[in-house]
């Protein structure tokens, strides 16, 4: 955050933001019940109201960056709706807390967020692993871990050791609990200004 703060403009930054951030925050305008052309809409907004404000953005410390955002959309998604239903602007109230205490279900809402975010790094620690470990070695922990099927099963349909194959489950599994650890660790330098 400390470098996209110091070079706004820098494409390559804003692009592995936006790469990372982006599908989330799409799918959280999604999850607002948005239609689609709707749900981009806002998307977009909200990327260009942080990208506005980047060099002002303050991390405060008991709280996740993904959480700023996740409000960031709530307070651009009712800015918009205000807009759209002719009403005045709230964007100008600053208390981004208020309006989500106002909102209906919130909590369900923000479970799910987190829910919906929760599964997508999971499934990046994963796709990451995938491409660090032996073809062979992946489709043991898949077989197991994934599909459920049984050690010795697993062992007699790739025609390796039962003991190799227990092995691979164990040790991917080691790797994605690592890499889960790396990126939110990194989430979390991102929401400390390291990023």
């Amino acid at each position: 955050m400390e470098r996209l703060a110091r070079r706004p403009g820098d494409p390559l930054l804003w692009s592995r933001f936006v790469q990372i951030y982006g599908p989330h925050v799409l799918q959280w305008c999604r999850d607002l019940h948005l239609q689609e052309a709707d749900a981009r809409d806002v998307a977009q907004e909200v990327l260009l109201s942080f990208w506005k404000a980047v060099d002002r953005f303050q991390y405060d410390p008991e709280k996740r960056f993904r959480s700023y955002l996740k409000q960031l959309v709530v307070w651009v998604w009712q800015d918009w709706k205000h807009r759209r239903d002719g009403k005045a602007n709230v964007t100008g109230c600053g208390d981004v807390q208020t309006l989500l205490e106002n909102l209906p279900d919130r909590e369900s809402l923000l479970t799910r967020l987190d829910r919906v975010f929760d599964i997508e790094l999971l499934r990046l620690a994963m796709r990451q692993v995938q491409k660090r470990v032996q073809p062979q070695t992946w489709e043991a922990f898949k077989l197991q871990a994934i599909e459920g099927r049984s050690g010795k099963e697993t062992a007699e349909r790739l025609g390796m050791k039962l003991g190799t194959v227990m092995w691979a489950r164990s040790s991917v599994q080691g790797m994605i609990r690592t890499t889960l650890r790396e990126l939110d660790r990194t989430d979390d330098d991102s929401e400390a200004g390291r990023e």
